[in-house]
């Protein structure tokens, strides 16, 4: 579904990866409101000085000053605060700010020269904080809005004119780069979202890969006494192939899949390691685990899918419990050695292959 994220200009994004790429580019936004607030109140303070100094400069020292004060303010919200809304509020107001001091320069102490301050504002800051553009973009219009009000009014008759273009030109084109641009930041981040989100699922189960599987062995040394390793290992996927064909191979691993994360997200991550292979993670002592698988193999006894009336699978739990310290590749040989037990016990049961 497409997102409108300018006046006309659509992203082909879900709801949900436009909402996270907002939330990526508000914290972007965020630091890019610490930059720039420190950069243009160290340009208003050196203007400020230099104005002291410079004739031609005299009758805006007022103007840097309030650019100043209000600048240094904004930089220190950005700085100090986490709130949300306080941080946005900087955003808009640094943008006003910056074109309240641009439109006063240009109107009010630099009445007789081209508009030199103005322009590169209003080009310039709708590439900078794009969470919503279009509402600097709105807010640029209103200060083009003032300009052609007042202009006319006080500016010279042989320079108005060309000003005049200029502004528009400028902010016309600081509005249509800063959209444009938005949408190729945020589609750019949900590709390399989804980039990253295929290197560690697997396609098929939507459950963590083998990679994934991997990293958290390496990653994770150090375990609770509740840490807890479920292995599990669909029965008859093989006979399921030949005899129906791997369309319902398939749904026997979608289903498993599903019923893991079904029981065990909320406690911990569900991997698929191999073919009919998977592995939870959970943190549950042995009661909870039990319970847990329990409710696990009820749901796939319960199924009742295209090809397939019902599922089976075999599955080993080990609790690292008072063995906390032992390594992770230990816990989960110990669960694999249980679930091939229990994978025998169903040959023997249903004197049945695999």
């Amino acid at each position: 579904m497409k997102r409108r994220i300018g006046f006309w200009i659509d992203a082909n994004l879900s709801r949900e990866q436009y909402e996270k790429a907002k939330d990526d580019m508000y914290k972007n936004n965020v630091m890019m409101l610490r930059v720039l607030s420190s950069v243009a109140s160290t340009l208003f303070f050196v203007s400020a000085i230099l104005g002291l100094f410079v004739p031609n400069m005299h009758s805006k020292i007022s103007m840097y000053l309030v650019g100043l004060v209000c600048s240094a303010l904004v930089l220190l919200a950005a700085l100090f605060t986490k709130s949300k809304g306080i941080l946005s509020f900087c955003m808009y107001f640094f943008d006003i700010l910056l074109l309240a001091v641009g439109l006063l320069i240009t109107l009010v102490s630099a009445q007789e020269q081209l508009t030199v301050t103005l322009i590169p504002i209003v080009i310039l800051l709708p590439l900078f904080f794009d969470t919503k553009p279009y509402k600097f973009s709105l807010v640029v219009l209103l200060a083009d809005l003032t300009y052609l009000i007042i202009a006319p009014a006080v500016k010279p008759a042989e320079i108005l004119m060309l000003d005049m273009v200029d502004v528009l030109v400028f902010s016309i084109a600081g509005i249509l780069i800063g959209t444009v641009i938005t949408k190729v930041k945020i589609e750019r981040y949900v590709y390399a979202q989804e980039i990253s989100r295929i290197a560690i699922y697997d396609a098929l189960t939507e459950c963590y890969n083998r990679t994934a599987y991997k990293e958290f062995l390496k990653t994770n040394k150090e375990l609770s006494d509740s840490f807890t390793v479920i292995m599990v290992d669909i029965n008859g996927l093989k006979r399921a192939n030949d005899s129906l064909g791997h369309e319902a191979g398939d749904e026997l691993i979608i289903t498993v899949a599903k019923s893991m994360r079904t029981i065990f997200d909320s406690c911990g991550r569900c991997f698929r390691i191999g073919g009919d292979e998977f592995v939870a993670f959970i943190d549950a002592d042995d009661e909870k685990a039990f319970s847990l698988t329990n409710a696990f193999r009820k749901l796939l006894w319960e199924f009742e899918g295209r090809f397939v009336r019902n599922i089976t699978v075999s599955v080993g739990c080990a609790t690292a419990g008072v063995d906390a310290a032992r390594p992770l590749e230990a816990l989960v040989n110990l669960a694999d050695s249980r679930m091939y037990e229990d994978k025998q016990a169903y040959y023997e049961r249903t004197n049945s292959g695999r």
